[in-house]
């Protein structure tokens, strides 16, 4: 019983203690939530023990003393005195002088084309094509969206060069030995030739003007009437490998100030062609700018076993109270194979 006792009080204080120790457990966990930090009991506070010292002052040792150079004197400027003005510095003698000077020239002066290469000549390519045309192909890097100046047995038309200075046509051949040649404003030129075959089996005939109101080409093949399918003109064309009859093609750009505009029909009149003949008529129409005027012009027939030969070309107009009629002109028809071209001035 003693030892039983003993043991039941033992029991009881540890009971005691440790519910002390839980409730202040739980007091902690308490404050912890409600955001109080519990501060243990045993915990000193050491206040911070801080010296502040004055710094010395820096004694006479301590400062550094800059030396004193001393600058030479400046030198005298020499005494001006007005001096009188001869003839030897007159400016008028001066700029005599520089007449005969010239400057050097440097990459300044050069000339560049749109890509920053230095300018070079044009260049003209030539190049052949069936029935007896000429293609050709202008390099002219330095003149960019210029017109260009086309010429070839009196026929003389104006191109424009694109953005990089180039422009392709094709031309009608007026002759066997194809001479072309190019000019621009400033003068720069470029001339080529090409042998061509087969001009002896066609018939081809141009007419050419210079600026609007201008002249027209019609053909009116095997008797056709005005509009008809055998009328030839710039609106009905046709092509180079038509087979009905002839086709027309269209030279210049219409766009170019006073331009020099061409058109050109071919009929093939070889043994192997069908027959087919045409009536042949220069037509101009009467515009508020054309009426009561003469368009003078200029024909140029060209065979093709013999130089071209050319003869004036004048339409007279009207007045205008004829505005809206046409004046037509026919062109005589020559034997044998023959290439025929009317030029406006």
């Amino acid at each position: 019983m003693a030892g039983a006792t003993f043991l039941l009080a033992a029991a009881t204080g540890h009971v005691m203690q440790s519910g002390d120790t839980i409730s202040a457990r739980l007091r902690g966990m308490s404050m912890v939530q409600e955001g109080i930090t519990p501060v243990p009991a045993e915990t000193a506070v050491t206040p911070l023990q801080a010296s502040l010292q004055p710094e010395a002052a820096p004694g006479p040792a301590d400062v550094t003393t800059a030396a004193m150079v001393d600058l030479p004197d400046l030198p005298d400027l020499p005494a001006t005195q007005p001096m009188a003005l001869s003839a030897g510095v007159l400016l008028s003698a001066r700029l005599d002088r520089l007449d005969s000077y010239r400057r050097p020239d440097s990459d300044a002066d050069a000339r560049y084309d749109g890509f920053g290469f230095p300018c070079v000549s044009p260049t003209l390519t030539l190049g052949r094509a069936d029935p007896a045309l000429v293609t050709l192909a202008v390099s002219a890097p330095c003149h960019l969206l210029e017109p260009v100046t086309i010429r070839h047995a009196g026929l003389v038309v104006t191109m424009l060069t694109d953005a990089a200075g180039r422009t392709d046509t094709v031309l009608p051949a007026l002759s066997r030995d194809a001479r072309i040649s190019i000019a621009f404003a400033d003068g720069e030129a470029a001339e080529a030739a090409q042998t061509i075959t087969g001009l002896e089996t066609l018939r081809r005939v141009a007419v050419q003007w210079r600026g609007r109101p201008g002249l027209r080409l019609n053909a009116y093949e095997n008797g056709a009437d005005h509009g008809a399918e055998g009328h030839v003109l710039a609106a009905a064309p046709r092509g180079p490998a038509s087979a009905e009859g002839g086709f027309l093609m269209a030279l210049g750009d219409p766009s170019i100030t006073a331009p020099m505009l061409a058109e050109v029909y071919t009929l093939p009149a070889g043994p192997a062609s069908r027959p087919v003949t045409a009536d042949l008529f220069v037509e101009a129409e009467v515009t508020a700018s054309a009426c009561g005027r003469i368009l003078h012009g200029e024909a140029i027939y060209a065979r093709a076993d013999a130089e071209p030969r050319r003869e004036p070309l004048r339409l007279a107009m009207p007045g205008c109270d004829a505005m809206g009629d046409f004046v037509m002109l026919a062109l005589p028809d020559l034997p044998g194979p023959v290439n025929v071209a009317a030029a406006g001035q």
